[in-house]
């Protein structure tokens, strides 16, 4: 089988085998392309300038693709020239939007805590156990891990990086949330991955959480049962 290029100049027949590697090539180039152009978060952050930004979401949400993926956020859009203000308000929230999903505050870890408490109280089996920790796990570190992204972008020079490094997690203000943050995530690790055989360490590990809330943060005591915790490891992993 022949396909036929046009190249701007002439036209060229090409074997199926060297379209196929062309393909292949035109890939990887594409790929590079896309990795060095990621923003926050290792994400593309896609904002459309468009004066026809209805047609544009029914058409990707026509052909499947979707407007948040794990790779990709897109934006609404606008238009500067017919609608600047309205393109102004909605690039800001945007920008906004991702300052708000490479930091987080005292009170959103709070949340998630009471909320993961909430579920906890529903377990019955190690096995309900096992898959609470591990969903919550899961969107822990999506929330509050990302200072290693961070860091890699800052030293790749991005200066919104270098911004959200400096004024969030080297700033001493924030020093217990981030210090918070460690002891939540080895604690929701270890009962998310072990069993049975690692009950001491979550035990410790659970402990250890404890005791630096308490000291740190004890107003929060008030709102979060902390013994749940000890409570659903003893119902779940009798000795």
């Amino acid at each position: 089988m022949r396909l036929q290029l046009y190249n701007g100049q002439k036209v060229k027949t090409l074997h199926k085998d060297e379209v196929d590697q062309a393909v292949l090539d035109f890939n990887k180039e594409l790929r590079q392309r896309i990795k060095s152009n990621r923003g926050p978060l290792r994400k593309l952050w896609i904002f459309p300038i468009t004066a026809f930004n209805e047609t544009l979401i029914d058409d990707l949400t026509r052909n499947n693709v979707r407007l948040i993926d794990y790779y990709w956020h897109i934006s609404k859009g606008a238009d500067p020239i017919t609608t600047p203000y309205l393109f102004l308000r909605m690039l800001n929230s945007f920008l906004y939007l991702q300052l708000e999903s490479s930091v987080f505050m005292e009170d959103e870890i709070k949340e998630f805590l009471k909320k993961s408490i909430k579920r906890l109280k529903k377990v019955e089996s190690s096995e309900d156990f096992i898959a609470v920790m591990g969903s919550d796990y899961t969107e822990f570190v999506q929330n509050f891990m990302n200072r290693s992204i961070i860091y890699r972008d800052k030293n790749n020079n991005s200066l919104f990086a270098n911004y959200i490094w400096k004024h969030f997690y080297t700033n001493e203000k924030y020093k217990n949330e981030h210090i918070l943050v460690n002891y939540i995530h080895r604690f929701y690790h270890r009962c998310a991955f072990g069993g049975n055989s690692e009950y001491r360490k979550m035990i410790l590990f659970w402990r250890d959480m404890k005791l630096f809330i308490e000291n740190n943060f004890s107003d929060w005591t008030k709102e979060l049962n902390l013994e749940t915790y000890y409570n659903i490891l003893n119902q779940v992993y009798p000795k």
